[in-house]
């Protein structure tokens, strides 16, 4: 059972890591004549390395049907800010987007919960977050209810390893210390944030290196290390930390809604797959990428990468179940979320089963 368990893992491995070095064939990409252009914006500024996970992502749709899907990308700022991409592919100023479901949290509370939700209450790690969306019901709530509030079919394009609870150049021992910080925070992890006494602000990415260093801000949430580190928060920061608690994210890609139905079945089935595969690659390249940049944080040892103290972990993690309760009472999509994750990974079991299934770990 083991020696079988172990094989199985190690070719799963094998098939994931062919896919990290995976590069779309130019060639084949531009087999057949474009029949469809598609104007695609991302809520990501300029050297992100998010926009490299929104470029995969176009491309496999640009390669798996053949060339007959192309398109033309620009990151934020270029078209429309980082915070109103979903607003503009939804209206047809653009045809396509890259962006985080926090962004939607103004309008619907409940698209949040499909990016990183703060608290064990739902999927723990991208790969769990991955077998919900597909297999567990997940990818058509997000269908009925994004799709409330935005014209846009919406694909787990780039599901995400750990992110990084805050980069900070204040030391944070305990919840007084965090109470007196100026703190930038989106999404669900904002609303729990203040929900337990903390203030924040909403920045888009492109600011968020230029306020640390000029003391806007003390300390800033926003992906991963090695999405972020390239973009100067090596030269802003002094403390990395992270939670205990595991915050897996996803970024989506989505397409307006007149845009995907003016496509015929085939290439439909061709973006589907382009999903699909672009997930399974970007759980394994921001897991490799991370654990490298991590690695050379150590080694250098110019910044210290701690874990959140215990004390705020227990603050924060009342402040969270008091926000998912009372919008579960209040809120019928959040309620819809909550009991799809208890059935899938409670009264299923799927979480607890799952741990036979790390023989190679």
């Amino acid at each position: 059972m083991k020696k079988t368990g172990i094989i199985f893992t190690i070719v799963v491995t094998l098939i994931l890591s062919l896919s990290l070095s995976f590069v779309v064939p130019a060639a084949l990409a531009k087999s057949q004549k474009a029949e469809f252009t598609w104007k695609v914006a991302t809520a990501w500024p300029a050297g992100c390395a998010m926009n490299d996970a929104a470029i995969h992502f176009f491309d496999l749709i640009k390669y798996y049907s053949g060339g007959r899907i192309d398109y033309k990308f620009h990151s934020a700022d270029e078209i429309v800010p980082s915070f109103e991409v979903w607003d503009a592919v939804s209206k047809g100023v653009v045809d396509a987007g890259h962006a985080c479901n926090c962004y939607t949290i103004g309008r619907t509370w409940a698209s949040a919960m499909f990016c990183a939700t703060p608290f064990p209450v739902g999927p723990s790690g991208g790969v769990m977050r991955l077998l919900w969306l597909y297999e567990g019901g997940g990818n058509d709530l997000h269908d009925e209810i994004v799709g409330k509030y935005y014209n846009v079919k919406g694909f787990p394009a780039s599901p995400v390893g750990t992110e990084v609870w805050l980069y900070s150049n204040k030391m944070f021992n305990s919840m007084d210390d965090l109470k007196k910080a100026k703190i930038r925070s989106t999404g669900i992890r904002a609303a729990i944030f203040n929900a337990a006494g903390v203030s924040t602000v909403s920045l888009p990415g492109g600011e968020l290196v230029p306020s640390l260093q000029k003391g806007v801000v003390d300390a800033v949430e926003y992906s991963l290390l090695s999405w972020d580190w390239p973009l100067g928060f090596s030269d802003v920061t002094k403390y990395v930390y992270f939670s205990k608690i595991a915050m897996s994210g996803c970024l989506y890609g989505f397409i307006n809604k007149k845009r995907w139905n003016e496509l015929p079945d085939d290439l439909k089935k061709a973006v589907n797959k382009a999903a699909y595969d672009s997930a399974l690659w970007a759980l394994k390249w921001t897991e490799y990428n991370d654990t490298k940049v991590a690695h050379d944080i150590g080694e250098k040892g110019n910044v210290k990468v701690l874990f959140v103290p215990d004390e705020i972990e227990k603050e924060l993690a009342i402040a969270a179940k008091k926000v998912f309760s009372e919008k579960y009472e209040k809120d019928p999509e959040v309620k819809k979320i909550i009991d799809s994750w208890k059935k899938f990974f409670g009264d299923d079991k799927y979480q607890e089963y799952r741990q036979f299934m790390q023989v190679a770990q």
